[in-house]
């Protein structure tokens, strides 16, 4: 009697699920596994070929309906807790971290006295099975990020291979890690490597293509470098990773796209502190919101400010990406910031985990930008810090500076952080709500509706949001922004109507979904 390659149980009783997704039950991964159309991916084991699959030979894989199973033959052992202290670890981690695809599930199964440890996923699509060039490059430069935000944020490091990682369909929001391990927290040659061996697997790919990724790649990786010193050590493991004879070309064009320089912005920007303004507007989230804008500075000027603080997020959900950045980057006295919109926008590489509407108005907005429309909004930084306060578009303890949000279950946070930096007040945007929180000198905190509030009071702490120009979310569809006067230290909100008929009529003929309408309508 033939031995079976992929194992199997006997009995619904032989399987011993541990979680966390997937929602089937014993009797249904017995009846998969015993599937007469079920197939068994001996191809894909073995593999040496840039393919999809597994090097590793004691790999199994079988495919049932719509599932994947995995397992190891060097993984079995007669003791079942055992194992089950090493699943529990994947478990653990897939709760606590968007890795893997929610349905995931891991579970114990014996077979002739032997224990096997097995994880069943959804059938997905890898990268590797992409064939366009533009959406390749993408999902690759993705899959980069991902694993480099996974290592920052929670200090593992993935297996950075196409074939790692997938998505239910071309246009899905998620990225997926599909292998079952996990391993150190990648230092810069780690993700050099994974970049630069992506030449000897297309080696017909020519150079210019190579560059147009190494330009894309600086874009989406800027934001999670963390300094000049790590971006050296970065680009020396991309020139010196061992490399067959005759693809030194390539490597040399994805240099270059690595290395070269955005254009000049439409203007120049000036990040200083000047401390002859008076009067400052604070403004954030205009999201292509132009009638919102120009009501909002027409009333900054009536107020005679002669300075402007701008959050982030100029761009996306409205239909005037490009005459917004016009209009901002032609005044004088505006200190910018990047949101995370502009970056992921001016990239083209959609936020892993975005929802549909967000992914939808965001690569719309990309195409509709102009090279130097996405230069600029690449040169804006994404913090600013003066003596004593600090602008981000996110939250303050976020390194990224715009990814992570000021609300209920970090607001604590947000404030040790200014407390541990010497910063007694903090502007933020990103909720789209006007809001501030402040810890008195007592360490008392409260939560304040938008008012006239004093800055820099004796050992106090402010985080302050001016709320959104174009895409309140608070209920009040009006226009929000704040007046900081300088010399009185003090800081006021405002509200005001603007012709959102004008906002939505843009919307329609933009052909944008039509959620974002009555978003601007009734402002949430």
């Amino acid at each position: 009697m033939t031995a079976m390659w992929f194992p199997k149980p006997e009995a619904p009783a032989d399987i011993d699920i541990l979680g966390p997704g997937g929602g089937l039950t014993p009797q249904e991964i017995f009846d998969l596994l015993h599937q007469p159309e079920a197939v068994e991916w001996k191809e894909k084991v073995g593999v040496v070929t840039p393919a999809d699959g597994s090097a590793k030979a004691s790999t199994r894989l079988l495919k049932s309906q719509g599932w994947v199973f995995k397992t190891d033959t060097t993984r079995t052992a007669a003791a079942k807790d055992t194992l089950r202290a090493q699943l529990h670890q994947l478990v653990v981690m897939a709760l606590r971290v968007d890795l893997w695809h929610p349905d995931k599930l891991w579970f114990l199964m014996r077979q002739a006295e032997v224990w096997w440890p097995i994880s069943a996923c959804p059938m997905l699509t890898t990268i590797r099975n992409i064939d366009d060039w533009e959406q390749r490059i993408r999902w690759w430069s993705r899959m980069i990020v991902f694993g480099v935000e996974m290592s920052q944020q929670h200090g593992i490091g993935l297996d950075l291979n196409p074939s790692n990682f997938a998505f239910e369909h071309p246009d899905a929001d998620q990225l997926y890690y599909l292998d079952d391990e996990f391993y150190a927290k990648h230092d810069c040659f780690d993700v050099a490597e994974a970049v630069v061996s992506r030449i000897p697997e297309d080696p017909t790919i020519g150079g210019e293509r190579w560059q147009q990724w190494g330009q894309q790649l600086r874009n989406a990786l800027q934001p999670f470098c963390l300094g000049q010193e790590d971006w050296r050590h970065f680009l020396d493991g991309i020139q010196h990773y061992p490399f067959p004879p005759g693809l030194e070309a390539q490597r040399s064009s994805l240099l270059q796209g690595l290395q070269q320089q955005p254009d000049a912005p439409p203007k120049t920007i000036v990040q200083k502190h000047d401390d002859t303004v008076n009067m400052t507007c604070i403004l954030a989230d205009i999201h292509g919101n132009l009638p919102a804008l120009e009501t909002v500075l027409h009333e900054a000027k009536a107020f005679g400010v002669d300075s402007y603080l701008f959050l982030g997020d100029v761009v996306s959900y409205g239909p005037f990406p490009h005459e917004c950045i016009e209009r901002l980057a032609n005044m004088d006295h505006m200190l910018y910031l990047r949101g995370n919109h502009d970056h992921t926008a001016a990239t083209g590489i959609p936020e892993n985990g975005s929802n549909r509407i967000a992914r939808e108005v965001d690569m719309w907005t990309h195409q509709r930008l102009t090279s130097a429309d996405r230069d600029w909004l690449l040169s804006l930084p994404t913090d600013h810090a003066a003596e004593h306060w600090l602008a981000v578009h996110g939250a303050p303890q976020d390194p990224h500076r715009f990814y992570a949000y000021v609300y209920e279950m970090t607001y604590k946070a947000s404030l040790t952080y200014l407390g541990d930096h010497d910063l007694a007040v903090c502007f933020y945007g990103h909720t789209h709500v006007q809001f501030m929180y402040r810890q008195l000198a007592t360490g008392a905190v409260e939560k304040l509706s938008p008012a006239t509030i004093d800055l820099f009071q004796p050992q106090e702490r402010l985080l302050l949001n001016p709320g959104s120009v174009g895409q309140p979310r608070d209920g009040d569809p009006r226009a929000a922004f704040a007046i900081w006067d300088r010399r009185r230290r003090r800081v006021t909100f405002y509200r005001i109507p603007y012709p959102v008929e004008a906002a939505t009529k843009g919307v329609k003929q933009a052909g944008l979904p039509e959620d974002l309408i009555y978003r601007l309508e009734v402002g949430r």
